[in-house]
């Protein structure tokens, strides 16, 4: 989280230089007239992948020195308050300095539309330093609930239980992740196929069906997943098209 703010400081701070020397180009604070209903759909599964990260306030909750409902309750709201600030400030402050430029993943801007002879290059590389170690405190939560899961779906207990396999399976899985990472274009793409798919399954399609098959709310559980299959479908025919268009 400081290093987010870090981030938001110096975009700050270039978009008050950019505005004193006059090189901010004019903002458009409404859609411009050629966004489409594929480019509303195709963000709709990064908002989605971020809502099912909610999975991590169960392991969270079992740290805690004295764990307890209200106190769970507060943290959860003040991450939620943070987070909404920190990307609101993000893309905010992204937007004013490079208007209409502004990528899906606004560091590829700071790679490409920075003024060298200024050097701003090295501002470049502290913002992109700073995220990558931002990514490397977070990406540890991610991946202690996915090797948990595959222990407790194969039956072997608890990770920490067993040094060697915990090794083993944390390699294997760093190895695919970061095979991955190499293949994929754009963190977009992970982004919206995760969150058309997985992310839909997660957040709509299996609390709809506890609903229909588990308790009394079984209307409340159709409409759910009605929603659900809705958003992943066009969410997901939406990114594919995305892929595929430009090279038809």
């Amino acid at each position: 989280m400081c290093l987010s703010f870090v981030f938001i400081s110096i975009t700050l701070s270039l978009v008050a230089d950019h505005l004193a020397t006059g090189r901010i180009g004019p903002v458009n604070w409404l859609p411009a007239n050629d966004v489409t209903a594929g480019d509303v759909l195709k963000t709709l599964p990064v908002v989605m992948t971020a809502y099912v990260c909610h999975y991590n306030i169960h392991p969270i909750f079992a740290e805690m020195a004295a764990p307890s409902e209200p106190r769970m309750r507060r943290v959860v709201t003040t991450a939620l308050l943070l987070c909404t600030a920190v990307y609101w400030l993000v893309g905010l402050s992204a937007y004013l300095l490079f208007t209409d430029r502004t990528a899906d993943d606004v560091l590829m801007n700071y790679g490409r539309d920075l003024d060298v002879a200024r050097g701003e290059v090295w501002i470049e590389r502290a913002v992109k330093i700073g995220y990558a170690s931002s990514l490397s405190c977070t990406f540890p939560l991610i991946q202690f609930a996915l090797r948990q899961n595959l222990f407790d779906l194969a039956g072997w207990g608890d990770a920490a239980q067993a040094p060697r396999r915990f090794t083993a399976v944390t390699c294997a899985l760093l190895a695919v992740e970061y095979l991955l990472a190499m293949l994929v274009p754009n963190i977009s793409v992970a982004f919206s196929v995760l969150g058309s798919t997985v992310a839909v399954l997660i957040g709509f399609v299996l609390p709809a069906l506890i609903a229909i098959h588990g308790t009394q709310l079984r209307g409340w559980g159709r409409m759910l997943l009605v929603v659900g299959v809705v958003i992943g479908a066009s969410s997901f025919s939406a990114t594919v098209y995305g892929l595929v268009a430009p090279t038809a």
